[in-house]
């Protein structure tokens, strides 16, 4: 096998990318992106595209480029400041793009992990992606961390809508458990899928701030859960999810860690050390420290 460099691009890696660039849309989304629209990528045009841009001295981004052996551009990542008005003042990871060839050896791990080093070392803690929906490969970024979204955008390629979503990535704070144990109040957690409907019970408790903003749900299987109003599109008594959800508290033991993901009115979304996410509640948490 080959062996995988990573250096930052420059003007004369441009036809390097736009090769591989155009490779990799031709394998990635298949019955995806319209097939003629794929068939009309040229890797000339784009070469001229990425020249342009490395020769415009404003151009804010940064591009590493994964290589073989035979000095052979085979992927890369594009990063910078944030292009979306969804995320003011966060950073981006605008492409990462991989040939088929090298997909399964760890390359767009190391890819994804140097984009991120630059991103911290350009000052953005918390950074985004955009992501076709339909990606076959969107397993990628949650696997290296990121965590979907409620944003959604339509977009149009090759004359089809197709659909983006968007996975966050945030500076992740390690926190361990102070105090006694907690358990779980509920066996079952409420799991919704986005789009699913829901029957709301229970209305936010607007004079207590650790519920603040939540709200009592009933699933068409009866399954009860609370649930953030940031998750849901809210009419009268009905509610529909907007993202994925899942009502699950933890388990926590006395002095356990965990890395705090995300944070919603008095309740912290965690991972324990085994893996397992789940919500836990402000009051029961020392912090102790930052995992970039």
């Amino acid at each position: 096998m080959s062996t995988i460099s990573f250096r930052d691009a420059t003007l004369v890696d441009a036809t390097g990318i736009s090769r591989a660039h155009v490779r990799s849309w031709q394998e990635t989304y298949q019955g995806i992106v319209p097939d003629a629209h794929l068939q009309s990528l040229d890797p000339e045009s784009r070469a001229k595209m990425w020249a342009e841009r490395f020769n415009d001295p404003t151009y804010d981004g940064h591009v590493i480029v994964a290589e073989d052996s035979d000095k052979n551009i085979v992927g890369f990542i594009g990063l910078g400041p944030s292009r979306s008005t969804e995320y003011p003042s966060w950073g981006e990871v605008r492409a990462i793009y991989l040939i088929n060839k090298f997909k399964g050896l760890g390359v767009g791990r190391q890819l994804f992990a140097l984009g991120k080093q630059r991103l911290q070392a350009l000052g953005y803690g918390n950074f985004f992606c955009w992501v076709l929906k339909d990606n076959p490969t969107r397993h990628f970024y949650e696997l290296a961390g990121g965590l979907l979204s409620a944003y959604e955008k339509t977009i149009q390629i090759g004359g089809a809508n197709l659909f983006e979503v968007a996975y966050e990535w945030k500076i992740q704070v390690m926190a361990k458990l102070s105090g006694s144990a907690y358990s779980r109040c509920y066996a079952n957690p409420l799991i919704l899928k986005r789009g699913e409907a829901v029957t709301i019970t229970k209305a936010e408790d607007k004079d207590n701030p650790q519920w603040a903003g939540w709200i009592g749900c009933e699933s068409k299987d009866r399954i009860f859960g609370w649930v953030h109003q940031d998750f849901l599109q809210i009419n009268d008594t009905e509610a529909v999810a907007i993202r994925e959800y899942t009502a699950w508290e933890l388990n926590a033991q006395p002095n356990e860690s965990f890395r705090i993901l995300d944070d919603k009115s008095g309740w912290y979304w965690c991972e324990s050390q085994s893996g397992e996410r789940g919500w836990l509640p402000y009051e029961t948490f020392e912090i102790y420290g930052i995992d970039r």
